[in-house]
């Protein structure tokens, strides 16, 4: 299932943007790793906003139109979900 670009693009434009100073990130394995340098740069934005596909992702227009930069968290698969118990965090 590919997430619609509607939806995505009218959230985006409800944000108050402001050039230069905010980024709209995708978070895809072929991005560019996330890392210490990228964090301290991301750290000076005054916006960050984080677009998450799940299974099959976003559609490709959101990609070609609305994204400034693709990230990878890392050379891993997460999959799934396991839900515990809010008291076994605290643990």
């Amino acid at each position: 299932m590919v997430m619609k670009p509607g939806p995505i693009s009218r959230a985006l434009e409800s944000v108050d943007r402001t050039k230069g100073r905010s980024l709209v990130l995708l978070l895809t394995p072929q991005g560019r790793t996330f890392d210490q340098p990228l964090a301290w740069e991301l750290s000076r934005m005054e916006h960050v906003i984080l677009i998450c596909g799940h299974y099959e992702g976003v559609d490709e227009r959101i990609r070609a139109n609305d994204v400034d930069l693709e990230l990878s968290i890392g050379d891993y698969v997460l999959s799934g979900e396991r839900r515990l118990p809010w008291s076994s965090w605290t643990r």
